[in-house]
């Protein structure tokens, strides 16, 4: 047990927190409401093991409960929690190791079940090429063997007609050199290699010049 007398409580370098300022000279840093939660005044004596571990305990329960709200919205990776919980929030790292630790147990986050969700909702929704598909997964932070094995089935043929059916109805009354001009511009901004563009531009082309 070791006690100390806490001497004042001052605003902390960081919005939200207050430093508490021992008669030794040493302090210990949290939030404020954490400081009133426990009744910290100047001249209470505390037990500084007991303190800081009530004080870990409440930055954890506030982390996880953060990392709760952020998972309510939509699934998440693991590298975009950690990115919102670090540099957002401005939880500690090993509290947020502690809280993703759990939230992985549950079942909450899961980076193979993010990608292959992400992956079917680009392929239904807004079809994107295997690259970019790819890009925008390494970018949530998820791992590359990981994409691969999702991406390992998906067909970027089919894909890319899929993509390029919509738009080529609205092309259909161009002649065939601005229709093959603005689709084949669609579909490489949308991520799917020159040979894959080129084939389903013709196909349809073929399709709506009937």
């Amino acid at each position: 047990m070791m006690i100390k007398r806490v001497l004042e409580i001052k605003a902390g370098s960081r919005s939200g927190n207050v430093d508490i300022v021992f008669d030794d000279g040493t302090s210990l840093s949290t939030v404020k409401s954490f400081a009133k939660k426990s009744a910290l005044s100047p001249g209470k004596d505390v037990d500084l093991g007991e303190l800081t571990r009530s004080a870990d305990e409440d930055e954890f329960n506030r982390c996880y409960e953060a990392a709760l709200n952020y998972l309510e919205y939509r699934p998440r990776s693991e590298g975009e929690l950690r990115n919102h919980l670090v540099f957002k929030r401005r939880f500690s790292a090993g509290c947020v190791s502690q809280a993703m630790s759990r939230l992985k147990k549950t079942g909450l986050l899961n980076d193979r079940a993010f990608a292959e969700s992400w992956i079917r909702d680009r392929i239904a929704n807004k079809p994107k090429g295997r690259r970019m598909i790819r890009q925008e997964l390494l970018r949530k932070g998820v791992k590359a063997e990981v994409i691969n094995e999702f991406l390992a089935d998906v067909n970027d043929e089919d894909s890319a007609l899929k993509a390029g059916l919509k738009k080529s109805r609205t092309l259909a009354a161009l002649e065939h050199p601005e229709f093959t001009r603005r689709l084949t511009a669609y579909l490489a901004r949308r991520g799917y290699s020159s040979e894959v563009v080129n084939a389903a531009v013709a196909r349809l082309w073929d399709k709506v010049s009937r």
